[in-house]
C-alpha cells in the first residue's frame, strides 16, 4: 500500500503530546487551543493510546510516559519497533521545511 499524504515525522526524540496529533493544519493560538481542547475527545487519539499501550506493555493511562521513556532512550530502536509492529517495510522522507 502507498500512503501518499503527509505525516510529520521527527528525526529524533520529541515528547509525545496526543492532543497535537491531528489533521488540523491551521496555525496560531486559536488552533493550538482547539487542538488541546478537542484532543481527548478524538476517537483516533484513544484508539492510538490503546494500541500503543498494547505495543509498550502498559496500561492506556501510562502510555505517554512509557513511550517517552522508551523513545528517549533509543529513538531508532523505538521507531524500528513501531515499523515492525505495524508491518511497515519502508518509508520515503522528504526534507521540506528542514
Amino acid at each position: 500500500m502507498i500512503d501518499d499524504h503527509v505525516h510529520p515525522f521527527p528525526l529524533s526524540f520529541e515528547p509525545m503530546d496526543l492532543a497535537s496529533l491531528t489533521l488540523d493544519a491551521n496555525a496560531g493560538t486559536d488552533a493550538d487551543r482547539r487542538r488541546l481542547t478537542l484532543g481527548p475527545t478524538r476517537l483516533s487519539s484513544e484508539m492510538l493510546r490503546v494500541r500503543l499501550a498494547g505495543h509498550l506493555g502498559c496500561g492506556p493511562a501510562d502510555v505517554v510516559a512509557a513511550r517517552d521513556e522508551r523513545a528517549a532512550a533509543a529513538w531508532p530502536d523505538y521507531v524500528r519497533g513501531l515499523f515492525t509492529d505495524s508491518g511497515t517495510t519502508g518509508m520515503l522522507l522528504g526534507a521540506a521545511g528542514r
